[in-house]
């Protein structure tokens, strides 16, 4: 379900005019990271079972803009704004997930901003209840 869970979110994020232009990556992708432009990363944090079908998911969204790009800092917070609004008006959050997943409820549980390895890094965590059907 991870596998489905991230590339569900990766496509949401790609649909996003805002991010056009954007690679969106997913944890479980193999693909280099640009070193020279922003990228989105989507990753399951956890996930656990409720109850028969239902899933608890902890998952990250990251946007990360390195350093060394001219006018880096001001890029990554227009890209950091449009995270913010993007997962706070996700209307179309639940038509990206297939036919087999169900999206019962989302939560923003926190959004840090932070500098790492040369990289501008806003990090936005949800909780997601999904259920699967047979």
């Amino acid at each position: 379900m991870n596998l489905e869970v991230e590339t569900s979110l990766a496509a949401w994020l790609r649909a996003t005019p805002a991010f056009d232009g954007i690679p969106v990556h997913t944890g479980q992708s193999s693909d280099p990271i640009p070193n020279d432009q922003p990228v989105l990363i989507v990753g399951v944090d956890s996930s656990e079972v409720i109850a028969a079908r239902l899933y608890k998911l902890a998952v990250s969204i990251v946007a990360a803009t390195p350093c060394i790009v001219e006018g880096a800092l001001e890029s990554h917070s227009g890209i950091s704004a449009n995270l913010r609004t993007a997962i706070l008006a996700a209307d179309q959050l639940a038509a990206s997930f297939p036919s087999t997943i169900t999206l019962a409820g989302a939560v923003l549980s926190q959004i840090s901003e932070t500098r790492e390895s040369d990289r501008w890094l806003t990090t936005a965590s949800l909780t997601l209840g999904l259920i699967a059907s047979i």
